[in-house]
Formats: structure tokens, sequence, C-alpha cells
């Protein structure tokens, strides 16, 4: 397995295994499989270009064998007054891949690349609630729970409580 910055040229994989999380597992993300699939293409190469151009929101994706099988974006807060934290968003590998360490080795690459940040001070999670390999990686990883938003999300007439989660960098 190799872990790599997407850019560009990843377009057509990372479309495809972000519509795959999306539709798998509707409850973990912020972003649904519609919006996705209707996103303009300048739209989702923006995320890559952002990623290939600045250090602060990266996409790392775990490839084998030239297939894409995980990926964990980061994004920086721009406004001045919330510019010392970023957020993880995006962590997925496919389910053929999982448990073999593919999503610890992503999430230690995002960290390593956000502790680089002079000025950046944490990293933020948002978690549904039912995600228990998720929150139990991140906790692995040195993330604390700091809150809990119940019914954060709702699926038709399902709701979705959501953990918050940290990582002081400094």
């Amino acid at each position: 397995m190799k872990i790599f910055r997407l850019t560009p040229n990843d377009f057509e994989q990372f479309y495809a295994l972000r519509l795959e999380s999306l539709e798998k597992c509707p409850e973990e993300f912020a972003t649904d499989a519609e919006a996705w699939k209707n996103a303009s293409r300048e739209t989702i190469n923006n995320l890559l270009f952002a990623s290939e151009e600045r250090q602060d929101a990266p996409i790392f994706g775990a490839w084998k064998d030239d297939a894409l099988i995980g990926m964990i974006g980061a994004n920086r807060n721009l406004r001045p007054t919330v510019r010392h934290k970023s957020t993880l968003w995006g962590l997925y590998v496919t389910s053929a891949y999982r448990r073999q360490g593919v999503g610890g080795a992503l999430l230690e690459e995002v960290v390593k690349v956000m502790k680089g940040e002079p000025e950046l001070r944490l990293i933020r999670a948002v978690v549904t609630v039912t995600s228990r390999d998720a929150i139990s990686l991140l906790e692995k990883k040195g993330f604390q729970v700091y809150g809990q938003e119940p019914e954060a999300k709702r699926l038709e007439d399902t709701y979705y409580d959501q953990v918050y989660m940290w990582l002081p960098l400094r």
C-alpha cells in the first residue's frame, strides 16, 4: 500500500471512492450521494487543486495495485479567529481493506502534515455515534471526545447523534 496526496490527476478514482463512501455509509458524512453526483467537475477539482497547492488542505489516498482503497481529507479554517483549527473529513476505507491498518495509516499521514503547520493548534473530527470503529481509531491516535450533539443528522426518518473529538497539536 502507498499513501500520497491526491491531485486533479486522481479525479476519476477520487470521485468514485467518495461516491462509494456516501452511498454505502450515508449516516457517516455531511455530504450526501445526490449532492456529490450533482456537483460540477470544477467543484470537485477545486478540492483536488487545494490538496495539491495548499499544505493545510490535503486529501490523502491509500493505493494498492493502482486502485484507490481509502481516503482522508483535512481542511484548515481560513477565518482569522478560527485559523488555528482544522477539521478532518471523508475518512473512508473500502470494505475489502478494512481492519488492515489503512485508516490508521491515512490518519497518521494527515496528522503529520497538519503538525507541520506552525499556527495550527488542533484537529477536530465529527463522527456519528454509530461509527464505533472510527471513534476507536481516532481515540487510539490520541483524539479525545469533547461533546456530543443529539439528533445532529437526519436521514429520512432516522436521526443520528454525533460525537465531537479533537487532537491537540501543540
